[in-house]
């Protein structure tokens, strides 16, 4: 909740400045990347681990057909470091890479106040898929066990499916860069085992993950 009027708060701000000192940067159709870094949050754990915050990466390609609405495709890293379990002498790492298709909308200009703005809060939803691994475990089970996978999809892999819905307010700094915040969450389907791998805990019904990230996109 804190993120979240966090990133309201700024947004509010940032509007408030550009709107006094509009630089006129319009948002025009056409491609553009970005890239974002930050941080992960929420995440299932069993009750014998415990999980804080982790890193967070995306970066995606897109493109607009006009101010108001878009497509994208992103691309995001997940990093998960939980405290032992069982015995465990050392903490453990997962580590989760998930595409995703995203529609794009400016909720300014779909307000109905169409005007040029060097600034835009951009709704995005879409849906992905995601695997979870955990080298640690993987090479525990193949070298210390002496066993294999035999779990479909990418071996000794946690594959999900799920639903992105985020907000991303956007500051215009030039006509091809801005600077942009991000908050999504992701609504997570199929995850088998919680991020405390070595537990061995299953999950029970649908997962969740937040992230609040940063960065840069580039128009061209």
């Amino acid at each position: 909740m804190r993120i979240i009027l966090l990133t309201l708060l700024i947004t509010l701000f940032g509007s408030t400045v550009y709107s006094q000192s509009s630089i006129g940067y319009a948002n025009n159709k056409g491609w553009f990347l970005n890239g974002n870094v930050g941080a992960r949050f929420l995440g299932e754990t069993s009750d014998f681990a415990e999980m804080g915050a982790g890193l967070s990466a995306n970066g995606g390609i897109g493109y607009m057909f006009n101010k108001l609405v878009g497509i994208k495709g992103r691309m995001d890293y997940n990093n998960f470091k939980v405290t032992p379990g069982h015995g465990m002498a050392t903490s453990n790492q997962s580590h989760s890479i998930g595409v995703s298709i995203e529609g794009v909308v400016n909720l300014l200009e779909l307000s109905g106040n169409r005007r040029v703005r060097d600034y835009s809060l951009n709704f995005h939803g879409g849906f992905g898929f995601a695997t979870l691994f955990n080298p640690d475990y993987r090479d525990y089970v193949r070298t210390d066990l002496d066993k294999e996978f035999a779990d479909g999809g990418i071996k000794g892999a946690d594959d999900m499916v799920h639903i992105v819905l985020g907000i991303s307010p956007q500051f215009d700094l030039s006509p091809q860069f801005s600077l942009n915040l991000d908050l999504s969450h992701f609504i997570q389907f199929g995850q088998h085992n919680t991020y405390d791998t070595f537990n061995k805990t299953l999950v029970n019904g649908v997962t969740g993950v937040l992230t609040a990230t940063a960065g840069i996109t580039f128009r061209f």
